[in-house]
């Protein structure tokens, strides 16, 4: 009986992870499946409420993530820039001013990053951990599933000048803002 019981909680942790990585991915429309273009905004970074960013006129798209870091931010939007309207495009990034100066992706980012990116930056263990995420990151699962999505930003002058340079090479209007934490 004792057998059973830790199979049948093995089973309900794996499935959990499964569906818990279904809806990570669902979060990144599909680069080649994705048949809608040309959005207003795009809106990558923390996980924040876009309502007041937003005009209720404007398309947008958002990539958002408990913890994202700044430089997650850039590499996503690397890949992603090509689904603003050419020319009229605007990236807002949202970032917690303690994961500015931080390196680091995580498992949440991998589903929007290209295989390219995650073989040049060594994220092979990310993509592992994204395959059982309550295992390996409980709380920050919590906050994705929960929604807990920030609403008070300041807007500030982006620490990357790297982004900065990126968007002005492509006519994207770029905005950046700090959540204070």
């Amino acid at each position: 009986m004792k057998y059973i019981k830790k199979m049948l909680h093995l089973l309900q942790v794996i499935t959990g992870n499964s569906s818990v990585n279904k809806r990570i991915c669902e979060k990144n429309p599909g680069t080649f499946t994705e048949n809608r273009r040309n959005f207003d905004v795009l809106v990558i970074g923390e996980m924040y409420d876009v309502k007041d960013l937003i005009p209720h006129n404007k398309t947008y798209l958002q990539f958002d993530a408990p913890d994202r870091t700044l430089f997650a931010s850039f590499l996503i939007l690397q890949g992603k820039f090509s689904w603003l309207n050419e020319g009229k495009g605007k990236c807002i990034i949202v970032c917690k001013k303690n994961n500015e100066k931080k390196k680091s992706v995580s498992m949440f980012d991998i589903p929007f990053l290209h295989t390219i990116i995650i073989h040049k930056y060594k994220l092979k263990k990310q993509q592992a951990e994204l395959k059982f995420p309550l295992l390996c990151h409980p709380l920050q699962i919590c906050k994705f599933i929960f929604g807990k999505k920030y609403e008070m930003s300041f807007v500030e002058k982006c620490p990357l000048p790297e982004i900065i340079d990126f968007c002005a090479q492509r006519d994207i209007e770029f905005e950046y803002r700090v959540i204070k934490n």
